[in-house]
């Protein structure tokens, strides 16, 4: 949590580490859930809605990577 009033668009930092140390990559992650998840006709992926507001940030101002992350809840 980064401790803000404000929704920033993440929900998560990750550090990612080789043998123990750190490589100094980091990036974002966004989880976004749904108990009703629309699949694609094959069910290969779903479309995931991101608020432009949310996005902006993370492309304009943040600037560092970020992954979107979709929990399908009931499955």
């Amino acid at each position: 949590m980064n401790g803000s009033q404000r929704d920033y668009g993440w929900d998560y930092v990750v550090e990612v580490f080789r043998h123990k140390e750190s490589t100094g990559v980091l990036f974002n992650g966004q989880l976004k859930g749904s108990r009703h998840t629309e699949y694609s006709s094959g069910g290969t992926f779903v479309s995931q809605a991101l608020e432009q507001d949310a996005a902006d940030y993370l492309a304009r101002q943040l600037r560092q990577p970020t992954f979107l992350f979709h929990a399908d809840v009931n499955s």
